[in-house]
């Protein structure tokens, strides 16, 4: 007898799913998440799991989770330290970006929070051009200078993207030789491996999001793939990606940025096989936690696919099922209209509180504020007279 386990890690809770392939039963678990360190709830759940239903660690044939750490990191701001590698006078293309703006004529509209602090970008001497000649050689003096200079400024994770790398990708190897060299600890993206095509504005971007990932997927599924192995499980554990399929461990290491939607996308998937079943072609999902909220859309009974995306505010060239997250960092229209009554919303600082439950029964989440503020509106948002008094 064998079992399949998915399991779907969120901010405030994991969820696990266990199927008996022999008997066909299906039995779900919840259990807290543990944000410092998701992979400490996955198995402590599955092995509550195995031990009441009497299943041997051996019997696990399939183990898959979808995840929201890449998701919550890249919503809270929460990756890691990133310094930037490019060629000589391209260092600001991540704020120049596209030519096309989403509001034009709004002069007041806000640019996506910055994911490389002032100062983290450093450029080398190199050019290749659009044939992949080389016009000007690798300056190899000036690749250590930028890569010690990260080094001193304590760059977590640095980013490689040169111009035309896609077509003749030597600089850009040699540059990671170098970083392996000088500071052989550091995680590195390249843009040749990672996201091989024109459009310089959107590769840049995208290894920007891998790097700025890599360290906390890296460390959060070293940690998961070593509690596994200790649990006894020998099913080697797959990651869903943002496309609604699973990776190993070793890609997701390599391209976290492929895990931006991974827990929201297996929602998606899951949504399509319910519809189908139902009889249903059209639906929109709503997959509400107590970190983020996921929206999509499924139209004639199959996901909608994009091939680049923004996340966050910057493109990510990845294949991506569209889904909008909202998390605790937008501003809410009902936040607004109760803002004299809701002054904040309470932080997740306990792994067991989320903006979708009460907060160890002290203080009111935003969604219990936002059911009764609009039954209590301020009188002087109602009535033109200063004293509230109707008219």
């Amino acid at each position: 007898m064998s079992y399949m386990i998915g399991v779907d890690v969120g901010g405030t809770f994991t969820d696990f799913s266990i199927f008996n392939t022999e008997t066909g039963n299906l039995k779900h678990f919840k259990h807290s998440s543990t944000p410092d360190d998701p992979s400490r709830a996955i198995v402590s759940g599955i092995l509550h799991v195995l031990t009441e239903d009497c299943i041997k660690p051996e019997q696990v044939s399939y183990l898959a989770h979808g995840t929201t750490v890449a998701t919550n990191a890249l919503i809270e701001k929460k990756g890691a330290r990133l310094g930037l590698i490019t060629t000589k006078g391209f260092r600001d293309l991540m704020e120049i970006g596209w030519q096309k703006r989403p509001s034009l004529y709004d002069l007041s509209k806000q640019k996506p929070e910055s994911l490389i602090p002032d100062g983290m970008k450093r450029e080398v001497e190199e050019r290749i051009l659009y044939d992949g000649t080389v016009k000007t050689a690798l300056n190899e003096d000036s690749v250590r200078e930028a890569v010690r200079y990260l080094k001193e400024q304590g760059a977590q994770t640095i980013a490689v993207c040169t111009l035309f790398s896609f077509i003749n990708p030597e600089h850009e190897i040699r540059i990671r030789e170098i970083i392996n060299e000088e500071y052989p600890e550091v995680y590195v993206s390249t843009s040749h491996e990672l996201v091989p095509e024109f459009r310089e504005y959107s590769r840049m971007s995208t290894t920007v999001l891998n790097a700025y990932l890599g360290p906390v997927m890296e460390k959060y599924v070293h940690n998961f793939e070593k509690s596994i192995l200790d649990s006894g499980i020998t099913a080697a554990p797959y990651v869903t990606q943002s496309n609604g399929s699973v990776i190993s461990i070793a890609e997701t290491i390599d391209c976290p940025i492929k895990t931006a939607v991974s827990g929201p996308s297996a929602g998606v998937i899951g949504a399509v096989y319910i519809g189908k079943q139902c009889g249903i072609d059209k639906v929109i999902t709503f997959d509400m936690g107590g970190t983020s909220i996921d929206v999509s859309l499924i139209e004639n009974g199959k996901a909608s696919l994009s091939n680049e995306r923004l996340v966050e505010g910057y493109p990510a060239r990845i294949p991506m099922i569209d889904i909008v997250t909202v998390g605790r960092r937008r501003r809410f229209h009902c936040q607004d209209r109760c803002r004299r009554r809701a002054e904040g919303r309470p932080r997740q600082r306990r792994r067991h509180a989320g903006t979708g439950l009460l907060h160890e029964g002290r203080n009111r989440c935003l969604r219990d504020r936002c059911q009764y503020c609009p039954r209590q509106a301020e009188p002087d948002e109602n009535t033109g007279r200063p004293d509230g008094r109707g008219s």
